[in-house]
């Protein structure tokens, strides 16, 4: 474990070597033929289809009958299975996509010059964040592990309570839940690391939060939804992320995935070594933005 005074530093380091790591995947993955970005003004931010096809599949409480219940970690099936208790109205953009060219992860399509550069990485997050856990959970659980084998990394679903979002569905409201990391240190420290959370509009400054105060920006408030609002009780939803990955037409992450699984141990080997004992985890982000680089640009879709 490093010296005290390098501790946080070497936490931070870690996350934003991840997020670095992050970024390369995420745009060799770009699936989507983008052919404009429209804004389509306010909309109720309180229904979408997903939320609605999950209620009936799991009936949730009746708002505002019943004194709702608060239980320290509620199952994904809680969570999912809320509604709205106000009509909350929230700008969207619509991500519009050329017809003729399949939706494809791995086909790195470019992004139009037109769309400017805050939205053109809102476009390469979105709809990402199962993904992004699902591939860089286990690195970031080994590097930090590096520094003390008791930090916990956990996968936290939430409900989202964003000030602008993307919408690829034209005339359907947002999803209703978001993955994000959580990772709590001996000492009881929480803090939050939202790979995608730009899709939502929050500032890249802000996507790693200590938990109290993302889930004061970012987080429905509870009277604004009938449920649980986010829990850590995920191991089946992690497992059925895992599954829907090893299907065909997600062939990109299924192989990402065992890509990165060769990776994990040489470069955490690497880091152990070397620049954890010079407290430069810093210097770890070129090479392995290289060698990540170099390993995905064998990567054929075709």
């Amino acid at each position: 474990m490093p010296p005290a005074h390098t501790y946080d530093t070497a936490l931070i380091s870690v996350f934003r070597l991840v997020q670095a790591l992050w970024e390369i995947i995420v745009t060799k993955a770009q699936p989507y033929p983008v052919r404009e970005m429209a804004w389509i003004g306010e909309m109720p931010h309180n229904r979408s289809s997903q939320c609605l096809d999950q209620k009936q599949a799991h009936p949730g409480p009746q708002p505002l009958k019943t004194r709702r219940r608060r239980r320290k970690n509620p199952s994904y099936e809680e969570v999912v299975s809320g509604v709205a208790l106000i009509s909350k109205h929230t700008g969207v953009w619509e991500l519009r996509c050329d017809s003729k060219n399949p939706l494809q992860f791995g086909r790195s399509y470019p992004i139009p010059d037109t769309v400017p550069p805050h939205l053109r990485r809102r476009i390469a997050m979105f709809n990402h964040c199962d993904s992004g856990n699902l591939v860089m959970k286990p690195l970031l659980t080994k590097l930090l592990h590096i520094l003390n084998p008791n930090i916990r990394v956990e996968w936290l679903v939430v409900i989202p309570s964003p000030h602008l979002l993307t919408n690829r569905l034209e005339g359907k409201n947002p999803t209703t839940t978001h993955s994000v990391l959580l990772i709590t240190t001996p000492s009881g420290t929480k803090t939050v690391l939202d790979l995608t959370g730009e899709q939502f509009g929050i500032p890249v400054q802000n996507l790693i939060s200590p938990l109290h105060e993302y889930l004061r920006k970012y987080v429905a408030k509870a009277s604004e939804w009938s449920s649980a609002r986010y829990t850590c009780n995920t191991e089946d939803y992690e497992k059925m992320i895992q599954e829907w990955s090893k299907e065909q037409r997600y062939e990109f992450w299924k192989t990402l995935h065992s890509l990165m699984k060769g990776l994990y141990d040489g470069w955490v080997e690497e880091v152990r070594d070397g620049w954890l004992g010079m407290g430069d985890w810093a210097g770890c982000r070129e090479w392995m933005e290289e060698s990540l680089a170099l390993d995905l640009e064998g990567y054929d879709i075709d």
